[in-house]
C-alpha cells in the first residue's frame, strides 16, 4: 500500500494533528488518514502509542480507528496541551517525511517507527 501512488501523494499533502477536544489533562486530537487507513494506522499505531507515554506527563494514549481520534490523558504539573501538540506535530511531520524518503516504503516495519520517534524526541524524554 506505501508504494501505492496515490497513497504517497497523501502522505505529502498530510494535514498536522489538530485538537478536537480539551481539558486540563485530557486532549483528543484528530489524526488525518487514520479514518481512512483503519488497517494501516492499526499497523503502525502501537509504536506511536508507546512513544507517546514516554513523553514526560503523558499518562495514556488510545486511538479510535473509527473516528480518526487519539485521545490523551495528562499531568498538567508536568506537561501541557501545547507542548504535546508540538511533540505530535513534531513526530509526524518526520514520519511522514521517513516514509517519503523510504526506499522501499512498503517494507516499512513498525518497529522502524519507534527509531523515528525516539530520535526526533531524544531531547524531550531526557
Amino acid at each position: 500500500m506505501l508504494n501505492d501512488p496515490l497513497f504517497r501523494l497523501w502522505l505529502s499533502c498530510v494535514k498536522k494533528i489538530r485538537p478536537v477536544h480539551s481539558l486540563p489533562g485530557r486532549l483528543r486530537v484528530q489524526i488525518y488518514g487514520v479514518r481512512q487507513y483503519p488497517e494501516l494506522a492499526k499497523e503502525y499505531m502501537r509504536p506511536l502509542q508507546d512513544e507517546i507515554l514516554r513523553l514526560p506527563g503523558v499518562q495514556s494514549a488510545s486511538l479510535n480507528v473509527l473516528t480518526g481520534n487519539l485521545l490523551l490523558t495528562y499531568d498538567v504539573r508536568t506537561t501541557s496541551e501545547q507542548v504535546i501538540l508540538d511533540r505530535l506535530n513534531e513526530a509526524w511531520a518526520s514520519l511522514m517525511e521517513y516514509f517519503r524518503k523510504a526506499d522501499r516504503p512498503e517494507m516499512v516495519a513498525p518497529g522502524a517507527i519507534a527509531g523515528v520517534l525516539e530520535r526526533v524526541w531524544r531531547d524531550h524524554l531526557e
